[in-house]
This record gives C-alpha cells, structure tokens and sequence, in this order.
C-alpha cells in the first residue's frame, strides 16, 4: 500500500484500511499464525502474501523479532521507514507499533518472555489495540 511507503501515520492508515475493506476496495486477509510455547517463552510467526500490508497493535514489552523470509517495507509510528530483508534479527521495544508491506512473501517470528499459555490471556497481556490504550496503561504493566 503507498501510504506505507510515503509513512502515513499509522492510526490513520489503520482507519484508512478498515473504510478500504468497508467498501470493498480492498480485501482484508487473515495472516496465518503459528504458535510456540515453553516454560517461560512464547512465539508467534506469521505468514504475510506479497502485496499486504499489515498494521500490528503496540508492544507491550521488549522482545526479540526475527525476519525469516522475505522483503518488506516498515514503518513506525514515527514515520521512520526501513527496508527489511530476510534474514534479520532485531530488538523491538515497548510501545512499537508498525505498518509491515510485503514486497515478497514475508514470514517473521517474535520471541517474548510469558509464563501465559492460552492466546486470549497471551494476547492481552503483549499488546495493546491502540497507542492511547498502551499510553494510559500502568509502568508496571508496560514491563
């Protein structure tokens, strides 16, 4: 998506996509997901088709990201705009947000430390649905 490339601000190319999918100018895809559980660790890979783009929610906390496959344009909620390329291996921390365009098919795997096992409970314990959400929560709970 151009947006992606030109850095829009993702809340707005958050929005910009649901009115897309809305009226059907755009498809809205389920990127397949993977999970992996050990004591203490989580991880989560995802399989991204050439040509999405995915917004994801705000990290939580710091976790090691892995680029396994592919090509693809990133940008923060900054705007700052990186070129990733398969592989990579990089840090992502607290309150991360990112707009991922898949030039290529894309496969990356986060690794993040959680005693949680069931998603539900995973899930609202990583991310946040918005960058307000992550902003109003408690030090102790970003950690």
């Amino acid at each position: 998506m151009n947006a992606v490339a030109k850095g829009a601000h993702l809340a707005e190319l958050k929005a910009s996509m649901h009115n897309a999918i809305d009226s059907g100018e755009l498809t809205q895809i389920e990127a397949p997901l993977d999970h992996y559980h050990t004591p203490g660790l989580y991880g989560r890979r995802i399989y991204v088709p050439a040509g999405a783009t995915v917004v994801t929610k705000v990290h939580k906390s710091e976790h090691i990201t892995v680029a396994l496959k592919g090509h693809c344009i990133v940008v923060d909620e900054l705007g700052n705009k990186a070129e990733v390329i398969a592989p990579a291996v990089f840090v992502t921390k607290p309150g991360t947000q990112r707009a991922v365009y898949a030039i290529t098919d894309v496969e990356w795997l986060t690794v993040h430390a959680c005693q949680e096992q069931v998603l539900e409970k995973i899930e609202n314990f990583l991310v946040c649905d918005t960058m307000t959400e992550y902003n109003s929560l408690q030090i102790e709970d970003k950690l």
